[in-house]
């Protein structure tokens, strides 16, 4: 009996502790399982340059100045709509403390009255705030070609060193056979030290060299991953698959011309509308000669005396008649700004015809030198083919085998470093021509 006292006293404490290290043990679990969650990579977004060219138009950072720019355009537009449609009024209200005896107004004064209202000054103001709208719109779409213009280049240049990078392994792998084969040489006793010593630097140049385009990746990796606004901790992944189709494979640089390119140029079509838009100053500074109108309702002054009650309506005009003839001569001033505005509109007709001739002279230079890179790629993999012939059947050496595929490998190399200048010089004149934002953007997109 004792005994079993004592085992009844204790079970309940037994129970309780059971109970807590269960509970220990849940909420131990719980949050181990919430670590590894958090620890859980996030999905991988993988992107071509079509993807990342539509993504950019949503989320880049660097699109956004622009975009609120219109924004801010819009409100300026709306601001003057108001100014025509609904002139600006105020109230005026005074009380009076004491007033005259022989008066038996009101002791107060309310006056609603509009500001000096120019018509002709509201509706020219309008329609050059439309104007400017409509240059914000334009500036932002060359932000976007522009924009576009950087990331194809970042995918072109990414897909050339990925290239690059695979040939430098096979590089790589050729060097250390060629270090393999002077050890050989050297425990067999004919080979010589400083053979070893060219054969290990071979080595190290190839690792370097591995390093440098494996750099190199990362860091247009990045670039673009930042442009695109893409979060540091989401993992992104850049498909080459289809890169250089998708830049300029689609661009016929044969078709390109002058006259189009013109007609799409967004500084022209920018300097366009500054010059209608400074049209309209002279019309501003015209409308300023004419009066300003006001009106409004008010209600008897006190102090007049009047024995009077009720709102008065009333109207009226002001117009300065001396003004040391200011306005006349800014009409003048603006004529003479929209005469600057037209020689600048030629200028950059010229600037741009220039650019368009120095493009395409970029794009037929880059083009024969990557024919002459292709010459001569054949030409070492003939050489590499007769090495390898001359090394199986007629026991000539290793290294000989080992140079010609090496050149042949470094030519490979070339042609890529030439057919990339020719793939921008091309990707340029597409920028250049229009046809790259309007390829993503439509311009009539953004009117409302």
């Amino acid at each position: 009996m004792p005994n079993s006292r004592r085992i009844g006293s204790v079970r309940p404490w037994l129970v309780l502790s059971l109970l807590v290290l269960l509970s220990l043990a849940w909420s131990g679990a719980g949050a181990t399982d919430r670590e590894n969650g958090k620890k859980e990579p996030s999905q991988e977004l993988q992107v071509d340059f079509d993807a990342a060219a539509r993504l950019a138009l949503r989320q880049s950072p660097s699109l956004v100045r622009s975009t609120l720019e219109i924004d801010i355009k819009r409100m300026d537009e709306s601001d003057s709509r108001f100014d025509l449609f609904f002139p600006s009024m105020t109230v005026n209200t005074r009380y009076y403390i004491n007033k005259p005896q022989e008066t038996s107004t009101q002791p107060f004064t309310l006056d609603f009255s509009s500001v000096g209202y120019n018509p002709a000054v509201s509706y020219f103001s309008l329609q050059a705030r439309k104007l400017v709208t409509q240059i914000a719109i334009l500036a932002h779409m060359k932000v976007i070609g522009e924009n576009l213009h950087r990331l194809g280049q970042s995918f072109l240049e990414l897909a050339a060193t990925n290239q690059m990078a695979v040939l430098q392994e096979e590089m790589l792998a050729l060097a250390q056979k060629q270090l393999a084969y002077a050890q050989k040489r050297q425990d067999l006793g004919e080979g010589t030290a400083l053979e070893m010593e060219a054969a290990l630097k071979e080595v190290e140049v190839a690792m370097a060299e591995r390093e440098r385009l494996r750099v190199a990746e990362k860091t247009l990796q990045a670039r673009i991953k930042l442009f695109l606004g893409i979060p540091i901790h989401q993992n992104f992944h850049v498909d080459l698959k289809s890169a250089r189709q998708q830049v300029v494979g689609a661009f016929d640089v044969a078709r390109a011309s002058l006259e189009e390119a013109l007609v799409r140029s967004f500084d022209l079509k920018i300097q366009s509308l500054t010059r209608e838009l400074q049209k309209y100053q002279i019309l501003l500074a015209k409308a300023q000669l004419l009066p300003t109108f006001t009106g409004g309702v008010q209600t008897p002054d006190p102090l007049s005396v009047v024995n009077a009650r009720g709102l008065f309506v009333f109207l009226g005009f002001s117009y300065p008649i001396w003004d040391g003839f200011k306005r006349v001569r800014d009409i003048s001033r603006n004529k003479a700004v929209l005469k600057q505005i037209e020689a600048d509109q030629k200028l950059k007709e010229i600037d741009f015809s220039q650019k368009w001739g120095e493009a395409q002279e970029r794009l037929r230079a880059a083009g024969e030198a990557a024919k002459l890179s292709q010459l001569h790629e054949k030409m070492t993999e003939l050489r590499a083919r007769q090495s390898d012939i001359l090394y199986r059947e007629r026991g000539e050496p290793l290294t000989l085998q080992i140079e010609g595929r090496r050149g042949y490998v470094e030519s490979q190399k070339n042609v890529a470093a030439s057919d990339l200048q020719y793939d921008l010089a091309q990707l340029g004149l597409r920028a250049l021509s229009g046809d790259l934002v309007y390829r993503y953007v439509d311009e009539s997109s953004w009117q409302k």
